[in-house]
Protein backbone atom coordinates (compact mmCIF):
# COMPACT_ATOMS: atom_id res chain seq x y z
CA UNK A 1 0.00 0.00 0.00
CA UNK A 2 1.24 3.46 -0.80
CA UNK A 3 2.63 5.03 2.39
CA UNK A 4 1.19 8.46 1.68
CA UNK A 5 -2.31 7.03 1.20
CA UNK A 6 -1.82 4.91 4.33
CA UNK A 7 -1.17 8.09 6.32
CA UNK A 8 -3.84 10.29 4.74
CA UNK A 9 -6.71 7.79 4.99
CA UNK A 10 -6.83 7.36 8.82
CA UNK A 11 -5.94 11.03 9.27
CA UNK A 12 -8.86 12.14 7.10
CA UNK A 13 -11.24 9.93 9.07
CA UNK A 14 -10.06 11.38 12.38
CA UNK A 15 -10.33 14.95 11.04
CA UNK A 16 -13.80 14.30 9.59
CA UNK A 17 -15.03 13.08 12.97
CA UNK A 18 -13.42 16.02 14.78
CA UNK A 19 -14.77 18.64 12.36
CA UNK A 20 -18.23 17.04 12.53
CA UNK A 21 -18.26 17.59 16.29
CA UNK A 22 -16.87 21.13 15.98
CA UNK A 23 -19.48 22.10 13.38
CA UNK A 24 -22.46 20.41 15.01
CA UNK A 25 -21.84 22.04 18.39
CA UNK A 26 -20.76 25.36 16.81
CA UNK A 27 -17.38 25.38 18.54
CA UNK A 28 -14.37 27.58 17.79
CA UNK A 29 -16.00 29.67 15.07
CA UNK A 30 -13.64 32.61 15.53
CA UNK A 31 -10.41 30.57 15.58
CA UNK A 32 -8.03 30.05 12.67
CA UNK A 33 -8.17 26.91 10.53
CA UNK A 34 -4.78 25.75 11.80
CA UNK A 35 -6.06 25.81 15.38
CA UNK A 36 -9.26 24.02 14.31
CA UNK A 37 -7.28 21.26 12.59
CA UNK A 38 -5.34 20.58 15.78
CA UNK A 39 -8.46 20.52 17.91
CA UNK A 40 -10.37 18.40 15.36
CA UNK A 41 -7.54 15.85 15.37
CA UNK A 42 -7.70 15.52 19.15
CA UNK A 43 -11.49 15.34 19.20
CA UNK A 44 -11.44 12.76 16.41
CA UNK A 45 -9.01 10.56 18.33
CA UNK A 46 -11.08 10.89 21.49
CA UNK A 47 -14.37 10.07 19.76
CA UNK A 48 -13.05 7.09 17.78
CA UNK A 49 -11.29 5.53 20.78
CA UNK A 50 -14.35 6.13 22.98
CA UNK A 51 -16.45 4.43 20.31
CA UNK A 52 -14.04 1.49 20.28
CA UNK A 53 -14.25 1.19 24.07
CA UNK A 54 -18.06 1.35 23.94
CA UNK A 55 -18.17 -1.33 21.25
CA UNK A 56 -15.98 -3.53 23.45
CA UNK A 57 -18.29 -3.11 26.42
CA UNK A 58 -21.26 -3.98 24.18
CA UNK A 59 -19.32 -6.97 22.76
CA UNK A 60 -19.40 -5.61 19.20
CA UNK A 61 -16.40 -6.66 17.14
CA UNK A 62 -14.37 -3.87 15.55
CA UNK A 63 -14.00 -3.42 11.86
CA UNK A 64 -13.57 -0.29 9.82
CA UNK A 65 -17.13 -0.14 8.53
CA UNK A 66 -18.74 -0.39 11.97
CA UNK A 67 -16.50 2.41 13.18
CA UNK A 68 -16.90 4.78 10.22
CA UNK A 69 -20.52 4.34 9.11
CA UNK A 70 -22.06 6.09 12.17
CA UNK A 71 -19.77 9.08 11.61
CA UNK A 72 -20.55 9.23 7.89
CA UNK A 73 -24.28 9.22 8.71
CA UNK A 74 -23.68 11.98 11.28
CA UNK A 75 -21.64 13.99 8.75
CA UNK A 76 -24.36 13.63 6.08
CA UNK A 77 -27.00 14.68 8.63
CA UNK A 78 -25.01 17.80 9.48
CA UNK A 79 -24.59 18.57 5.78
CA UNK A 80 -28.30 18.23 4.95
CA UNK A 81 -29.45 20.19 8.00
CA UNK A 82 -27.47 23.14 6.71
CA UNK A 83 -24.86 23.33 9.44
CA UNK A 84 -22.11 22.83 6.84
CA UNK A 85 -22.13 25.47 4.16
CA UNK A 86 -19.93 25.17 1.12
CA UNK A 87 -17.93 28.35 0.57
CA UNK A 88 -18.82 30.36 -2.54
CA UNK A 89 -15.20 31.31 -3.04
CA UNK A 90 -12.02 30.31 -1.33
CA UNK A 91 -9.88 33.16 -0.05
CA UNK A 92 -6.35 32.45 1.00
CA UNK A 93 -5.48 34.96 3.66
CA UNK A 94 -2.43 35.11 5.84
CA UNK A 95 -3.86 36.13 9.20
CA UNK A 96 -0.96 34.64 11.13
CA UNK A 97 1.35 36.78 13.18
CA UNK A 98 5.11 36.44 12.79
CA UNK A 99 5.30 34.28 15.92
CA UNK A 100 2.51 31.99 14.69
CA UNK A 101 4.20 31.71 11.29
CA UNK A 102 7.51 30.82 12.97
CA UNK A 103 5.76 28.19 15.10
CA UNK A 104 3.98 26.80 12.03
CA UNK A 105 7.30 26.49 10.18
CA UNK A 106 8.77 24.74 13.24
CA UNK A 107 5.87 22.28 13.30
CA UNK A 108 6.23 21.56 9.57
CA UNK A 109 9.99 20.99 9.93
CA UNK A 110 9.31 18.61 12.84
CA UNK A 111 6.71 16.71 10.80
CA UNK A 112 9.12 16.34 7.88
CA UNK A 113 11.86 15.15 10.26
CA UNK A 114 9.54 12.56 11.84
CA UNK A 115 8.40 11.36 8.41
CA UNK A 116 11.99 10.86 7.30
CA UNK A 117 13.16 9.27 10.57
CA UNK A 118 10.30 6.82 10.83
CA UNK A 119 10.78 5.71 7.24
CA UNK A 120 14.51 5.20 7.67
CA UNK A 121 14.49 3.46 11.05
CA UNK A 122 12.04 0.97 12.55
CA UNK A 123 10.43 1.38 15.96
CA UNK A 124 13.27 1.19 18.49
CA UNK A 125 11.89 2.52 21.78
CA UNK A 126 11.29 -0.16 24.39
CA UNK A 127 8.00 1.31 25.60
CA UNK A 128 6.78 1.44 22.01
CA UNK A 129 7.42 -2.27 21.64
CA UNK A 130 6.06 -3.33 25.00
CA UNK A 131 3.17 -0.95 25.58
CA UNK A 132 1.65 0.94 22.69
CA UNK A 133 2.28 -1.22 19.68
CA UNK A 134 2.10 -4.61 21.39
CA UNK A 135 -1.30 -3.84 22.90
CA UNK A 136 -2.41 -2.21 19.64
CA UNK A 137 -1.51 -5.38 17.73
CA UNK A 138 -3.27 -7.57 20.30
CA UNK A 139 -6.42 -5.44 20.09
CA UNK A 140 -6.23 -5.53 16.30
CA UNK A 141 -5.91 -9.31 16.24
CA UNK A 142 -8.77 -9.88 18.71
CA UNK A 143 -10.93 -7.01 17.29
CA UNK A 144 -11.95 -6.22 20.86
CA UNK A 145 -10.53 -5.18 24.21
CA UNK A 146 -9.54 -8.47 25.76
CA UNK A 147 -9.57 -8.01 29.58
CA UNK A 148 -7.11 -10.86 30.11
CA UNK A 149 -4.55 -9.11 27.93
CA UNK A 150 -5.01 -5.84 29.82
CA UNK A 151 -4.38 -7.59 33.14
CA UNK A 152 -1.12 -9.19 32.00
CA UNK A 153 0.32 -6.28 30.05
CA UNK A 154 2.10 -3.20 31.35
CA UNK A 155 -0.51 -0.55 32.07
CA UNK A 156 1.67 2.53 32.22
CA UNK A 157 -0.13 4.26 29.35
CA UNK A 158 -3.81 5.02 28.88
CA UNK A 159 -5.73 2.79 26.48
CA UNK A 160 -6.22 5.74 24.11
CA UNK A 161 -2.73 5.30 22.65
CA UNK A 162 -3.12 1.59 22.03
CA UNK A 163 -6.61 2.10 20.61
CA UNK A 164 -5.25 4.78 18.26
CA UNK A 165 -2.66 2.31 17.00
CA UNK A 166 -5.42 -0.29 16.60
CA UNK A 167 -7.57 2.17 14.64
CA UNK A 168 -4.67 2.87 12.27
CA UNK A 169 -4.17 -0.88 11.80
CA UNK A 170 -7.91 -1.34 11.16
CA UNK A 171 -7.94 1.42 8.56
CA UNK A 172 -4.90 -0.11 6.84
CA UNK A 173 -6.16 -3.68 7.05
CA UNK A 174 -2.77 -4.82 8.36
CA UNK A 175 -0.21 -3.98 11.00
CA UNK A 176 2.38 -1.39 10.04
CA UNK A 177 4.49 0.22 12.73
CA UNK A 178 6.06 2.67 10.30
CA UNK A 179 2.65 4.14 9.42
CA UNK A 180 1.18 4.00 12.93
CA UNK A 181 4.08 5.95 14.42
CA UNK A 182 3.13 9.00 12.32
CA UNK A 183 0.04 9.52 14.46
CA UNK A 184 2.02 10.23 17.60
Amino acid sequence: MNTLFAIIYPLSILLMVGFSILISFKLLRDKSIIFKIGVAYGIGIGCITLQMMTYSFLNISWNLSTLIIPWIIFFIYIFFTGKIKAPKSIKLQNNLSKLEMLLLIGILVTIIFVLLESTIRPLTAYDGWVNWFLRGKAYYMSRNLDPSFIIYSINSTPPLLSLLVTFVYLSLGQTSEQVAIYFF
